[in-house]
């Protein structure tokens, strides 16, 4: 099912076309504009629960095989022959250092770590317990974003395609991001079953 040997992609950390990020930075800036933090948390929580619940619905070795896809908007190109588990466990490891980010910049904090994409790949190999690693990064996430009363913090932390982003920024970011996943998770098994036929 991995098609991928006969194809070269992309070096990790390449980053997307210039027009899409500046496509990418608009739609960015409206929802920032017209949502608010809690339409932001619904949201992360809600793609979250589809994504744990597609990858539980799907035998072991399925979830687990990689599979070639044509890219998804928001993904590198390194990103799209990638796993379902692989999908989680990258999402989770980002939940992960966006907590991290949003507790120091709403506390005015400096978060020291820069943001390197290609650090934040997924390993090739992953386990059944990827789901369950992925659920508790983003209840972790949802409970602490949810005790935080205030997101629009002076303190900012620089993405490197969004530019410097306070903690309701990286917030909205979390949820975009699952959102871009989703879609990525939803064509691995559409790819995944036309080959399978």
């Amino acid at each position: 099912m991995n098609d991928a040997t006969s194809i070269q992609l992309a070096a990790p950390g390449t980053g997307l076309p210039p027009a899409e990020i500046a496509a990418g930075r608009l739609m960015f800036a409206a929802l920032r504009a017209f949502k608010t933090p809690e339409w932001a948390t619904k949201h992360f929580h809600r793609e979250a629960a589809f994504m744990a619940r597609a990858a539980r619905d799907l035998p072991p070795h399925a979830a687990n095989t990689q599979v070639l896809i044509p890219r998804v908007a928001g993904i590198e190109d390194s990103s799209r022959n990638w796993s379902v588990l692989m999908t989680l466990d990258h999402l989770a490891i980002v939940d992960r250092m966006i907590t991290e980010i949003i507790d120091h910049l709403a506390g005015e904090r400096l978060y020291i770590r820069s943001v390197a994409i290609a650090e934040l790949k997924p390993m090739p190999h992953q386990t059944l317990e990827t789901i369950s690693n992925f659920t508790k990064a983003t209840q972790r996430y949802v409970e602490r974003v949810s005790r935080i009363a205030n997101l629009q913090s002076a303190t900012r932390h620089r993405h490197p395609w969004f530019g410097p982003l306070d903690a309701y920024g990286w917030h909205l970011l979390a949820a975009i991001h699952h959102t871009i996943h989703r879609r990525q998770i939803q064509r691995i098994i559409q790819y995944a079953n036309k080959k399978g036929k």
